[in-house]
């Protein structure tokens, strides 16, 4: 049965004819003298043109080699208008491993970015389970993005299946992790006899948002991962800065409690109540204790910045924490209870103290998205000017990640000298940054900017300069009259 797709192909060519000429190499033939060739980009078309009951299309002939002609055809075949993601991915790794392509070669052909590319090979990372339901379009290539980026045991996490017990009554059906990540089930009742045996049948994905939030929640971040300089660079920077200076870094959340699927045993994750921000930026305060820390679970998860976990030392972050410590230790003390007694206190006033946090917290959270609305109503009709309070708003977020700005081009004060003051002060940082070099050449290109050109004028300016020590002596001129000597 023809696909939907190569109907609408023999109908166009119906009613126009072949618009695009097929490839076509010319092959040697050692039965007779007639000239054999060899379609290299086209078969869909001529494929249509004969159902269509045409006999002669237009043709390009090119001399071109086995591998020219292979990369051709890979390149033909990932144009096709109903190719699957990850049919699309499969073409990709072959421009990548069998011609040498890399991603930046094959996004210039494809006309695609460099990042899309990547996302694209990266679903070839799916579970063969995971790869399966795609396939079947039970999720989309949002979702896969995700999940492709996860380890093989957190894509099954989040798409688990067990044949042998039965989930909600339907035996063999889906069996989910609590909270369950990806689908949810809408009970939908079946009268087709093959839709009732599919055991995904009434399922429905979430949407790539919550799917996303169920990951920063459950599945702990890796720092090592090889993909974390593409997907987290800010964060990739702060960890190489911390390294070279042989810096500590901890990991943290924000969350009070972590959940029982994202612990390991083998690695200390602090709650937010044994940190505290401690780079000067959200209204933090830096000092003398403080470490870089990565957010592993949880809201930001993924984002490295300096925290102090100084609790003893430190009274900058942590003064009203010791003194409340000092006045519970007080009260204990002088009512006569024993040690045990004002460790069993201390307990019960640290747990006050949590679940008041944890109420407040769960508070803000259900106000978050009405509050957002009226945030986004207001900088809708708030003026947008470069020393507007949304240009002071833009300016502390590019500040946040690049310390304080330059002003080698102003701010100025209209939307464009913003823009302006903020495109060179990204340029800027990667020009001073040991590990930005190749963006910065890429970004100064962007704008004209032929930066290997200037690299070589001022080599030659220093190659041409006289050697230190090579000038002539001068001769020893005397003393120089002081201004008293000069009025008499």
């Amino acid at each position: 049965m023809k696909d939907s797709f190569f109907a609408d192909l023999v109908q166009s060519v119906k009613d126009h004819g072949v618009l695009q000429p097929i490839l076509v190499r010319p092959r040697e033939s050692t039965h007779d003298s007639v000239a054999r060739y060899e379609i290299v980009a086209g078969h869909r078309r001529l494929a249509a043109a004969r159902e269509a009951g045409l006999y002669r299309i237009p043709a390009l002939v090119r001399t071109l080699s086995d591998q020219q002609a292979l990369e051709i055809q890979v390149i033909e075949n990932l144009q096709r208008a109903n190719l699957h993601a990850l049919e699309e991915a499969e073409g990709y790794r072959q421009l990548m491993h069998t011609h040498k392509y890399d991603v930046a070669r094959i996004a210039e052909r494809i006309g695609r970015s460099s990042k899309y590319i990547y996302d694209r090979v990266k679903l070839l990372s799916l579970t063969k389970n995971a790869q399966k339901l795609f396939l079947e379009d039970r999720f989309t290539a949002g979702h896969a993005v995700i999940l492709a980026r996860l380890k093989p045991a957190d894509q099954d996490r989040a798409i688990a299946t067990d044949t042998d017990q039965d989930w909600r009554g339907r035996r063999g059906g889906p069996l989910f992790v609590e909270e369950m990540s990806l689908f949810s089930d809408e009970e939908e009742e079946a009268e087709d006899e093959a839709v009732k045996r599919d055991p995904w049948h009434g399922m429905k994905p979430k949407s790539v948002r919550e799917l996303q939030a169920w990951v920063d929640e459950h599945v702990r971040f890796d720092h090592t991962r090889p993909d974390v300089p593409d997907l987290f660079p800010e964060t990739h920077v702060e960890l190489s800065r911390a390294k070279e200076e042989k810096e500590k870094v901890v990991f943290i959340t924000h969350d009070y409690v972590i959940p029982n699927d994202a612990k390991d045993p083998g690695q200390k994750v602090l709650t937010v109540r044994g940190w505290q921000r401690a780079d000067g930026e959200e209204e933090s305060e830096t000092c003398e204790y403080s470490v870089t820390g990565v957010i592993v679970i949880g809201l930001g998860r993924g984002q490295a910045f300096k925290v102090c976990t100084a609790k003893e030392k430190c009274k900058v972050h942590w003064g009203a924490w010791q003194k409340e410590r000092a006045k519970r230790q007080k009260e204990v003390t002088k009512s006569g209870a024993t040690g045990e007694d004002r460790e069993a206190a201390n307990r019960e006033s640290l747990k006050k103290q949590e679940e008041r946090e944890a109420a407040e917290r769960k508070a803000r959270m259900k106000a978050i998205p009405e509050i957002l609305k009226e945030v986004a109503e207001k900088i809708r009709k708030a003026p947008a000017g470069a020393t507007s309070p949304i240009g002071d708003l833009v300016v502390s977020l590019a500040s946040r990640y690049g310390g304080s700005l330059s002003q080698a081009l102003p701010r100025g004060k209209s939307a464009e000298d913003l823009v302006r003051h903020l495109a060179y002060n990204v340029i800027q940082r990667d020009a001073t940054d040991g590990w930005g070099w190749d963006r910065f050449t890429k970004k100064a290109r962007a704008i004209g900017v032929d930066v290997s050109k200037i690299l070589k004028a001022s080599a030659a300016v220093q190659t041409s300069a006289p050697a230190k020590g090579s000038a002539k002596k001068s001769k020893p001129r005397g003393k120089r009259p002081s201004k008293s000597a000069g009025a008499q």
